[in-house]
């Protein structure tokens, strides 16, 4: 009867809340998750029909008849319950998996009938847990599989074509970055399609809040500022570039702002002398979203921007950003113009320095950058606690829908306004995030 009441640990086993709990606690994949539940429902499961048996068995014999079985199982009659337990499962474990020693079994017809339960149980249970196991284990394997196969397709038709070893190794290289790139542009569509407006816009504010942090012209203090970013992002589109391609050079008129998610971005000179280099959450172009169309504004003399390695980014055009100023409080407008204004004057003065010597301007860059990011590591003003945790849900005021992430965009100028139609789609149809006319902070 001591092992009956032990059933209660199923009851704490089972429980979402438990599952929530421990996959919170754990932080661990859905896969790990998925089989540490089914170990712990096997172990409860294993742990019942152990109780049910030794139940059984303590009830349909008579008392010599257990001193009996114990003995012939090299227990002592009075062995402690421990070591009974471990029989009673020992026993159950060889049912379950069909191995069935012999050394232990039925002796009465209620031991029958209860070994006949526990043998359909155990088909069951290990039929489930082989599916759930392969069906995780599929899932897990089932990006790398279908980029190992597209290519395994492009390698074939390369080696059938003779194309060089070196050519070969920088394509597939390419090829390599542009699905994974590809890939998660889907994981991420398919995500925010089954949430609600305010969840996706509270996704996409954890997703970029990094991003968010390191772009000057979006590091505001204003309440709604975490809501207009989050229009922002789901209004950008991705973009893909390969390494060494020039993405903004002088005398470009942009009209974007492209925001580096993944990949790196070399400043140069005109004569190719490395400025700084741009890392995930560095933005060019962020001063045109304002009006501002020289990429080489901040700088204060002319830069060229190559692509370090290759390059996933988004980019939000100016017109986007222009139709979500628009909706906002005027105490956040005002904020934003501030902004502007104060990189206007800094512009001027930078202006001035085109007389200094290009040695002396080029080191007032570095120590620029420099300090802006190292300012930007110390003091994140973002964080991931979401935007209707906070109360700050509605405080813009918008009547029209955005897009969130829709095609991947291959190697686009800057130069250009960047529409759909500069690149090859590879995804379905954008998501929309319908905004909500419910602006309590705009009177």
């Amino acid at each position: 009867l001591r092992f009956i009441r032990i059933l209660r640990v199923y009851r704490a086993l089972v429980t979402v809340d438990f599952s929530y709990k421990l996959e919170k606690m754990l932080h661990v994949q859905p896969l790990i998750l998925a089989i540490v539940r089914i170990l712990l429902g096997l172990v409860t499961i294993t742990h019942i029909a152990a109780c049910l048996f030794w139940w059984v068995k303590q009830m349909s014999n008579e008392p010599d008849e257990m001193t009996e079985f114990l003995v012939a199982n090299y227990l002592d009659p009075d062995s402690n319950i421990v070591r009974q337990y471990v029989l009673a499962c020992y026993f159950i474990i060889t049912i379950f998996t069909t191995v069935g020693f012999g050394d232990i079994s039925a002796t009465n017809t209620y031991e029958q009938l209860v070994c006949m339960l526990l043998m359909t149980t155990g088909v069951v249970v290990f039929g489930t847990l082989l599916s759930e196991v392969q069906s995780g284990v599929a899932e897990m394997r089932r990006l790398p599989r279908e980029k190992g196969q597209l290519i395994q397709k492009l390698k074939n038709y390369m080696s059938q074509q003779g194309v060089p070893a070196a050519m070969e190794r920088r394509i597939l290289e390419w090829a390599n970055f542009d699905v994974s790139v590809e890939q998660a542009e889907r994981q991420m569509q398919s995500a925010l399609q089954r949430l609600s407006d305010d969840q996706k816009l509270d996704l996409l504010v954890h997703v970029f809040a990094s991003d968010s942090a390191r772009i000057e012209l979006l590091d505001l203090e204003h309440p709604a500022a975490q809501e207009m970013q989050a229009y922002l992002w789901a209004s950008a589109e991705a973009f893909v570039f390969e390494e060494g391609k020039v993405i903004a050079q002088p005398g470009d008129a942009v009209s974007s702002m492209l925001v580096i998610h993944r990949g790196s971005v070399r400043v140069e000179d005109t004569e190719e002398n490395l400025i700084m280099t741009l890392d995930r959450g560095d933005a060019i172009g962020a001063w045109s979203l304002m009006g501002d169309t020289d990429p080489s504004s901040q700088f204060g003399f002319p830069v060229v921007f190559v692509a370090a390695t290759h390059v996933h980014a988004y980019v939000v055009s100016s017109s986007a950003f222009q139709d979500v100023l628009a909706q906002c409080p005027k105490d956040l407008v005002d904020e934003v113009n501030a902004k502007f204004e104060h990189h206007e004057r800094t512009r001027e003065q930078k202006e001035t320095m085109r007389t200094q010597s290009v040695g002396f301007r080029r080191a007032v860059a570095r120590w620029e950058a420099t300090v802006h990011k190292l300012l930007k590591k110390q003091h994140p003003r973002h964080t991931n606690s979401g935007i209707a945790s906070r109360g700050k849900r509605g405080a813009l005021h918008h009547n029209h829908s955005c897009k969130i992430h829709g095609p991947v965009h291959r190697e686009p100028s800057l130069a250009v306004q960047l529409l759909p139609s500069t690149g090859s789609s590879v995804h379905n149809d954008p998501l929309n995030v319908s905004i909500k006319p419910n602006s309590p902070l705009k009177m």
